[in-house]
C-alpha cells in the first residue's frame, strides 16, 4: 500500500476550469483515513497554490521545498511567451543553472534554477517524514512531472497528459476533467 499519494495541480487534480471536484476531495478524505497521506507537488508559486492546498489540506501544509536562488532577481519560476524553442535556448544559455521547459497548454517555456525539481521535493519529503520515493504514487500530466513519475513507486498520468508523460508513467488513468485522480484511487487504493 502506498503511504503518500503526490499531486500536482494544473491539468492534474484542477479540471480545466481551476476547480476540485467534490468527488477527488471526497475520495482523498478516504485515503487519508486508509492511513495515505496527501501532498501537494506542484511548480506553482506559494500563494497562488494557496487556495487549492486550503481545499486539498495535505499533511504537509508547508513548502517542503523550495529553491530559486540563483536568478539576478527573486522569481520562482520565469515565463516567456514564444513560439520559438531557439528564442527558449539562447534565454537559458544567458542564465546559469538554468533549466527550462515549455508548456503544454500554451506558446510559453518556463525558466527555473535547474536544482529546483519535484525530484528534489521528493528527497526532501522522504527526509522529512522518512517515507521512501518507493512508497508514494505520484499523478500528474506535463514535462515537469516526468522526474517526479519515475522517481515514485508508482507513477500515473492523466488521460489529458502530453505523450512524453503517459510514456513514462507505470499506468495511465482518466483526464483531470473526468476525475481521474478520484477514479484510480478508488480502484487501487479503496
Amino acid at each position: 500500500m502506498w503511504k503518500l499519494i503526490l499531486l500536482d495541480l494544473d491539468g492534474t487534480l484542477l479540471r480545466s476550469d481551476k476547480t476540485i471536484s467534490p468527488r477527488t476531495l471526497a475520495v482523498l478524505a478516504r485515503c487519508r483515513e486508509k492511513g495515505c497521506a496527501i501532498a501537494v507537488c506542484t511548480a506553482r508559486g506559494a500563494s497562488n497554490a494557496a487556495q487549492y492546498v486550503v481545499r486539498v489540506q495535505p499533511d504537509w501544509n508547508d513548502v517542503v521545498y523550495t529553491d530559486y536562488r540563483g536568478f539576478c532577481e527573486p522569481a520562482l519560476k520565469i515565463s516567456v511567451q514564444t513560439e520559438s524553442e531557439m528564442v527558449a535556448r539562447q534565454i537559458a544559455a544567458c542564465v546559469a543553472d538554468c533549466d527550462w521547459a515549455p508548456f503544454s497548454d500554451a506558446p510559453l517555456y518556463k525558466f527555473t534554477k535547474a536544482s529546483a525539481t519535484k525530484e528534489r521535493a521528493i528527497e526532501a519529503i522522504a527526509a522529512a517524514t522518512g517515507i521512501a520515493p518507493a512508497q508514494m504514487i505520484a499523478f500528474g500530466d506535463d514535462y515537469v512531472d516526468l522526474g517526479m513519475l519515475r522517481m515514485c513507486g508508482c507513477g500515473v498520468a492523466m488521460g489529458n497528459a502530453i505523450a512524453a508523460v503517459r510514456q513514462a508513467a507505470d499506468d495511465v488513468t482518466g483526464t483531470n476533467d473526468a476525475d481521474g485522480v478520484a477514479e484510480y484511487l478508488e480502484k487501487r487504493l479503496l
